[in-house]
């Protein structure tokens, strides 16, 4: 018999990979969903060889960075690139769902749109696009 999960939390968590602090249910909650393997914990920053920040991904190593941390009583690595979002370190775990998929996940695609671009639309489109999978930086000034 499988052990009941809470549906709110799963809806919350699906698709994300949060800090602690960022999870607004109560931490015994959220320890039953881990010990019940509903949860997962993975380290924020792992390091094979270079770093990487599980959140954002930035493998760039400009934009590591270290600090004396309080919680492990060592100098922890931190990623830049998301800090705006919370600082994510070595010995800070990023919680995820693993259990199983919510409504949500089994629709075909929440993001599906059947309207026309704009010429000039379908040019900042791309651009997105391309920005995206180059990691660059662009501003769309659009209304």
């Amino acid at each position: 018999m499988t052990q009941p999960f809470s549906q709110e939390l799963q809806t919350f968590l699906s698709g994300r990979k949060l800090l602690l602090t960022e999870i607004p249910f109560p931490k015994a909650l959220i320890q039953k969903h881990l010990e019940n393997k509903f949860i997962a914990a993975l380290p924020g920053i792992i390091q094979n060889n270079k770093f990487q920040c599980e959140r954002c991904g930035n493998t760039f190593p400009y934009l590591f960075a270290q600090f004396p941390c309080a919680n492990c009583q060592t100098n922890c690595t931190y990623c830049r690139n998301c800090l705006m979002m919370g600082r994510v370190s070595t010995c800070t775990p990023l919680y995820h769902w693993i259990g199983p998929p919510s409504e949500m996940d089994l629709t075909e695609s929440v993001l599906e749109w059947s309207g026309t671009l704009s010429p000039g639309q379908q040019t900042a489109s791309k651009r997105v696009i391309e920005a995206v999978y180059t990691r660059s930086e662009l501003l769309v000034w659009a209304v």
